[in-house]
Formats: structure tokens, C-alpha cells, sequence
């Protein structure tokens, strides 16, 4: 009996626990990124527009913005509601893989449901700025889905999801990679081609209007990127480094003393791939097309790690990649299980996998239930300032900025001094009774 329902029973076990690390300890906190929207969304009161236009950090983050403005125009800003959407975004993630996939194997679902509820994702599910990753996985998946599925003929569905992608995040700069991959090594030339300039001409679109009607403030929210420099300053060794230990991060605690183990597992994964390919396969060209064709996960995880270790070489242990750690460990393990017939080493492989990915993002430093805990805490004693010093309000202000940019100075205190006093003015967040009271 519980072998028959073992997926259904696994399932239920990791949903249930990581669906009661945000019901318990969900908090109504904006951290971090959350409170340049804040200030963006203020200043930008009367035009919108404008709002959505500007560029976080040389990134559109277009739909992540209008949840944003949504949450503030109907909820005065409720983050524990945003952890909700990115929780129902990352369930309809796991189905679309599930059903893409088509997972018969229930070792390998064991490792598939480890992955996409692994602790090590509540910082980016209680973050609401961070919704853009789980999205930039969702859009990915779908285009390259529509574009498997458009043969021959243009499609429009493809373009629609090379336009989303770019007004999502930057990951969409994987985009025009594997379709110059594709251009390469595929025969019909022209499909790729047109596809190419179409996203060219989206990408220089969105920018040549962002610069024009917000080029003041892109300035002062992003840092230009001087190719040339980067190109000229490129050294193999940092990047082959980090291309690698992103590619398993998602096993380790997000210390970088980790890296250099995670640059070893990266390492021996990407070759065993390319070593069961050979031993399976002729090195021929249909033989490379249908490998691409039937594992693209791991294709867009080794062209996403390239673009990280590209533009932010030795970042490779940070939580916010877990995300691209794991679009390549379930293509991994996905071809892993599908070349290897080993029963018995798949079978206690996939409980040590499972086990390794449990303990580390829900008891790590900074993971997990840990993560959650703090939050939880840092609300606490938001709360208590608040109800003991209703007229001196500095030392809570001052505490706020403490606990919500984790001791660090990055956002000017300026800016926050103006968007407290805003969100004070409007009874929003820390200042709406319902906060306080809960």
C-alpha cells in the first residue's frame, strides 16, 4: 500500500513541511531589495509607468513590480501575502516538471520534491523581490517548451515568452545563447534566426525607453556594466570556479568555505554527463541534437551558472542562485537515472541525496527554518518597540533599519528615513494597528 502511494505520501510530507514553515512563521517584514520598491513606488505616485520602467540593478522585473503595486493598492503592502503567491507559483513549478518530465521512477521523485521544496528557498519565497527567480524558472521552461514544439514554423507563442522573459529578470540573457546554439548545429537556420533578432530588438526596445523616460534614477538604482572591461579583465580560472560550484550549491549551507567542495561535485557531474553521452551515444550531430532536445534543464542551469560566473565571479555560494543550482540538478538526476539501471545504487543514492538536501536547507545558518525563525523574531521585537515608544520613534526607526538590511548599510538611511515616515503617514506595515496588535 505504501509503495503504490509512496509519490502521493512523499509529497504530502515535504509540502506539509515547508507550507508550515510559512503559516507559522510567516512574517509581514520587508527586507532588503523590498524597500528600494518601496521607495520607487512612492516617489513615482503619480506615474506608474515610470515604476515599472525603471531597471533594478541592470533588471527588469516588470511583473514582479505589478504584484508589488497590486499588494499596495489593495493590501497596504502585505508581504506575508506575496510569501503565499510565491509558494502557489513554486507548486504549479514542481507539477509543470513533474508532467514535462514524466516521472515514473519514485527514487528520482523523492530527489525532484527535495529539490523544489528545499529549505534553502525561503529567502527567496519571503522575499518579495525575489519572486523573480521562481518566475525567470516558469518562463524559461515554457519557452523552450513552445520552441521544441514550433518545428518549423514561426511561433508566436515562442516570441510572447522571449518578450516575458525580458521584462521578468536577467536570466533572460540564456535566451540568445541557446538559440545561437541551436543556430549552430540545427538545419533550419532562418526560425533561429528571426527568433535572435526578435529578442534583440525587445531587449534595446525595453532599454531605449527605460533610459528615456528614467534614465536619472536607472543611474542611481543600477551600476553600468562595461563589457569591454569585463572581456579585457577575464580570467578563466575564477569563472570556471564558479560555473562549476553553482552548478551543486543547492547541498551546501550558503558559507563560501563550502565553495571549493561544490566546485568538486559541479565538476564531476557535468563530466559523468559527458561520459555516460559518449558511452551511449556516437558523437554525432543528431545524437547531440536529441540529447539537447530531451535535457534541456541541464542545458539552461550550465548557460545560467555560465552567465553568473560571467558578470559575478566567487558569488557562487549565494541563496538567490539556489535556483539555478537546481534547474541542473533535476536535469542531473533526470539523465542520471534514465542511462544508469542500478537499482540498488539509485535507490540508497537518492535517500542520501534527499537526506543531505533536507538537513542543510532547513537547519543550516541563514536556511530553512532558521531563516524563518529569525524573521519571526526580528518581527517580535519591531512589535514590542513600536507598542513602548508610540512618541519616541527614532530608536524603533533605527532598529527597523537594523533588522530588515541584516546589519548592513548598502541602502541609504535618507531614503529610509523617508520611506518610514511614508509608511508611517499611511499607516502601512509596522505602522497599521492590525501589525501591532497581531
Amino acid at each position: 500500500m505504501i509503495k503504490k502511494n509512496f509519490k502521493v505520501l512523499i509529497f504530502c510530507i515535504f509540502f506539509s513541511i515547508f507550507l508550515s514553515n510559512i503559516f507559522l512563521l510567516s512574517t509581514n517584514l520587508p527586507v532588503q531589495d523590498d524597500w528600494n520598491n518601496i521607495y520607487l513606488l512612492n516617489k513615482f505616485d503619480g506615474n506608474i509607468i515610470k515604476f515599472f520602467l525603471i531597471q533594478d540593478n541592470n533588471h527588469f522585473i516588470f511583473f514582479s513590480r505589478i504584484l508589488f503595486f497590486l499588494n499596495d493598492y489593495y493590501l497596504n503592502l502585505n508581504f506575508k501575502i506575496t510569501d503565499y503567491i510565491s509558494f502557489v507559483l513554486l507548486i504549479f513549478l514542481f507539477f509543470k516538471i513533474y508532467n514535462l518530465i514524466k516521472i515514473k521512477n519514485n527514487y528520482y521523485f523523492l530527489i525532484l520534491v527535495s529539490l523544489l521544496f528545499s529549505g534553502r528557498l525561503f529567502p527567496l519565497i519571503t522575499q518579495s523581490f525575489n519572486i523573480v527567480w521562481i518566475l525567470s524558472f516558469l518562463l524559461l521552461v515554457f519557452f523552450i517548451e513552445a520552441y521544441n514544439k514550433s518545428n518549423e514554423r514561426i511561433s508566436y507563442k515562442v516570441l510572447f515568452l522571449i518578450l516575458c522573459n525580458i521584462l521578468n529578470f536577467g536570466l533572460h540573457i540564456v535566451i540568445p545563447i541557446f538559440l545561437t546554439i541551436y543556430l549552430i548545429i540545427k538545419e533550419n537556420k532562418k526560425i533561429n534566426i528571426i527568433y535572435l533578432l526578435f529578442y534583440f530588438l525587445i531587449f534595446y526596445t525595453t532599454y531605449f525607453l527605460s533610459e528615456k523616460f528614467v534614465g536619472d534614477y536607472n543611474s542611481i538604482t543600477s551600476s553600468v556594466i562595461n563589457l569591454k572591461l569585463l572581456i579585457i579583465k577575464f580570467d578563466f580560472l575564477p569563472f570556471f570556479f564558479t560555473l562549476f560550484s553553482n552548478l551543486s550549491s543547492i547541498y551546501f549551507p550558503i558559507i563560501k568555505s563550502f565553495a571549493p567542495v561544490s566546485f568538486v561535485i559541479g565538476f564531476i557531474q557535468v563530466c559523468l554527463i559527458i561520459i555516460l553521452f559518449i558511452k551511449n551515444n556516437k558523437l554525432k550531430k543528431k545524437s547531440i541534437i536529441k540529447f539537447l532536445n530531451e535535457n534541456y534543464l541541464i542545458t539552461l542551469g550550465i548557460l545560467a551558472s555560465t552567465q553568473i560566473a560571467f558578470f559575478r565571479i566567487f558569488d557562487s555560494m549565494e541563496v538567490r542562485f539556489s535556483i539555478i543550482s537546481i534547474i541542473f540538478q533535476i536535469g542531473f538526476w533526470n539523465y542520471f537515472f534514465h542511462e544508469i539501471k542500478k537499482r540498488f545504487l539509485l535507490r540508497y543514492l537518492s535517500i542520501f541525496v534527499s537526506f543531505v538536501l533536507f538537513v542543510t536547507g532547513y537547519f543550516s545558518p541563514y536556511l530553512g527554518t532558521y531563516w524563518q525563525t529569525v524573521r519571526y523574531n526580528k518581527t517580535l521585537a519591531i512589535k514590542e518597540c513600536l507598542k513602548k515608544n508610540t512618541i519616541e520613534t527614532k530608536k524603533c526607526d533605527d532598529l527597523i533599519y537594523f533588522y530588515v538590511f541584516n546589519n548592513g548599510n548598502w541602502f541609504d538611511k535618507s531614503k529610509f528615513n523617508i520611506v518610514i515616515s511614508e509608511l508611517r503617514k499611511e499607516k502601512k506595515v509596522f505602522f497599521n494597528e492590525k501589525y501591532i496588535n497581531h
